[in-house]
């Protein structure tokens, strides 16, 4: 039922997001913010919190990666990766919508971002 639910989820965003046509988070790099969910037994509440957000996920180019914790070796569950690749932040405890949009929002690249729509 978990695995079903993670891929109903997983799918529904990223059909939303955007077409994923990258398999690793180098893909990515200068082009999406990435929040990478590890296995862990909080996925289904983090995955939803994502689904809500669809609109600020969007606007701050976030894309959701899953993988098992065993191919990044890291010791914590969730990861915020910043455009150019590095970790902005790490938690055992699904990250809200309000920490990661008010993190992200603060980082530089953002602020030009948002100056620059402006």
């Amino acid at each position: 039922m978990k695995k079903n639910l993670f891929i109903f989820l997983g799918i529904l965003f990223f059909v939303t997001v955007q077409k994923i046509v990258a398999s690793t988070p180098q893909d990515f790099l200068w082009k999406n913010r990435l929040i990478v969910v590890e296995e862990s037994k909080d996925i289904e509440r983090q995955m939803k919190v994502f689904k809500d957000s669809i609109k600020g996920f969007n606007e701050r180019k976030l894309i959701v990666l899953h993988y098992p914790k065993v191919l990044l070796a890291r010791k914590k569950d969730f990861a915020l990766l910043g455009l150019d690749g590095t970790i902005k932040a790490q938690s055992n405890k699904p990250f809200t919508e309000k920490f990661l949009f008010k993190l992200i929002d603060s980082m530089p690249m953002r602020q030009s971002e948002i100056n620059s729509q402006n």
